[in-house]
């Protein structure tokens, strides 16, 4: 899974495993993590 998000997160289309891409769900859940991780950061900072 982590080769899979780290293909994506680079745009290498072409290593991603289709079996493993459902397409709208990954975007969803990449978005997701990054604001999960924005908020972390800030509350780390204060």
């Amino acid at each position: 899974m982590l080769h899979t998000v780290t293909a994506f997160e680079q745009g290498r289309w072409d290593e991603m495993p289709i079996e493993n891409v459902v397409g709208a769900r990954l975007q969803a859940a990449y978005a997701h993590a990054i604001s999960w991780a924005q908020e972390a950061c800030t509350l780390l900072t204060r």
